[in-house]
């Protein structure tokens, strides 16, 4: 990347320009989180909760598998996710195994997932945006046109 699209410079690109207002819009309507740690975390929260949602028999085992995190890790979240209100946890008192739960989302849960969701998306669209501008700055660069043009 060459130095008038740097993050600091006052030579931005219309096209940086437009992605820094989407992102100042977007921010706006749903607030970042700011360090790469916590949307990780995030992240994985989200895909816990959808898991959830969509397998309430899941064990924790099978969730740290699906969301590439030690079983510990698993363990933790889940508790935290119980915590604050997100989930239930019910045992079974007729199977055969008998440390199974069942997660439900609570309604507090479900709520929290729509949050996370929306917040997610809009950090992907800033990022997609971003990615966008920067292919078709250096295929302009490079004589190619533009990625629009590249896909036609």
């Amino acid at each position: 990347m060459n130095g008038a699209t740097k993050a600091g410079s006052s030579t931005l690109s219309p096209t940086l320009l437009g992605i820094r207002s989407l992102a100042r819009k977007l921010c706006e309507e749903v607030p970042l989180m700011s360090s790469k740690a916590s949307n990780k975390r995030e992240d994985a929260r989200l895909r816990a909760i959808r898991l959830i949602e969509a397998r309430p028999l899941i064990t924790q085992r099978e969730l740290a598998t699906e969301l590439g995190i030690s079983l510990g890790a698993a363990h933790y979240m889940l508790r935290a996710l119980s915590e604050r209100g997100f989930i239930t946890l019910a045992r079974f008192a007729q199977s055969s195994n008998k440390r199974a739960y069942a997660y439900a989302l609570t309604p507090k849960g479900i709520a929290e997932k729509s949050r996370m969701a929306r917040h997610f998306l809009a950090r992907k669209r800033i990022e997609y945006e971003t990615l966008r501008a920067e292919i078709d700055e250096l295929s302009v660069e490079l004589g190619l046109g533009s990625a629009i043009e590249l896909n036609a």
